[in-house]
């Protein structure tokens, strides 16, 4: 899913309002409710995530007993680290701080991995953000793609200054375009390339002989086969799944209707199957929409101070 990365900066101001009135039914409602910075934005409304996960795979500590014992770390400790959420979920706990002192939550990590409640059965840690991913758009097919980083930094004098940049700007892939002249290339782009981007260059970008838009895109790692998540398509060994009706998908399948969509995800989820009718792999879905907003949580867009 592509969206023009201005609709990102836009939204990059803090976030007050914690009212969720509805569902959101477009992405771009979406990406609003999500809560981005600027530089200028107060540091302290952007939350460092601690996950804590139990060490032994064969003996794992349940998560609910983890979170007691942090909790009980938490409070025997001197460290002010501004914790704002601690949760307990299937595999691990997850601590929210809105803390800007890095200091303060790498002593409250060792804290955790050190103290005697703990003894060495569970671990804390700080996980990496993702760099983020921008779709260069209707590139065109007789490009030479594997020079796509070199044609970047040859024709945009935004990145002269940028040191490494060969390190900060990686093709993923290539993606077909509408247009069979033409292709869209998939980058993983250093949160100061992203910015240069988006903000020196306004989403545009000159490549040889072209001027190309260019829109962030979110990866979201679902199948197309079953439309389950965490593995591809090439790896599915799940049943056919129709994406319109969410039945099995036979060689000689057809829609009992084709008005009514059924999604496949939402038909067995409780708190959505009342709530069916749509794609499994669109906006529309407010699984689909998670996952989005989880990778969005998980994306580094500025660059370190």
């Amino acid at each position: 899913m592509n969206i023009e990365m201005s609709k990102i900066s836009k939204i990059f101001a803090p976030k007050i309002s914690f009212q969720s009135p509805m569902k959101p039914n477009t992405y771009a409602q979406a990406v609003r409710s999500t809560p981005f910075q600027t530089e200028n934005s107060s540091k302290t409304n952007q939350l460092k995530t601690i996950i804590v996960k139990s060490i032994s795979e064969s003996n794992q500590i349940p998560p609910a007993i983890i979170d007691s014992k942090v909790k009980k770390i938490i409070n025997d400790s001197n460290i002010k680290a501004k914790i704002v959420n601690i949760k307990a979920n299937k595999s691990s706990v997850v601590i929210k701080s809105a803390d800007d002192d890095s200091k303060n939550i790498e002593n409250l990590i060792n804290k955790i991995n050190s103290h005697s409640i703990n003894g060495n059965t569970f671990k804390a840690y700080s996980p990496k953000k993702l760099d983020p991913t921008v779709v260069i758009k209707g590139v065109s097919i007789d490009n030479d793609i594997t020079t796509i980083v070199s044609q970047i930094t040859k024709n945009n004098s935004e990145f002269d200054k940028i040191i490494n940049i060969n390190d900060k700007i990686k093709f993923i892939f290539k993606m077909k375009n509408r247009n069979p002249r033409l292709m869209d290339v998939v980058l993983r782009v250093a949160p100061e390339i992203f910015q240069i981007i988006s903000q020196q260059l306004k989403n545009n970008i000159y490549i040889d002989f072209q001027y190309c838009r260019v829109e962030y895109k979110v990866i979201v790692k679902q199948c197309q086969r079953c439309y389950q998540y965490n593995h591809r398509t090439l790896e599915c060994k799940n049943t056919p799944i129709c994406k319109s009706c969410s039945n099995e998908k036979s060689s000689n399948h057809h829609c009992e209707s084709n008005h009514i969509r059924v999604c496949i995800n939402c038909k067995n989820h409780n708190a959505y199957k009342n709530d069916t009718n749509h794609a499994p792999n669109t906006e529309h879905c407010p699984i689909y929409l998670s996952h989005i907003k989880r990778i969005l949580d998980q994306t580094n867009f500025l660059p370190s101070a």
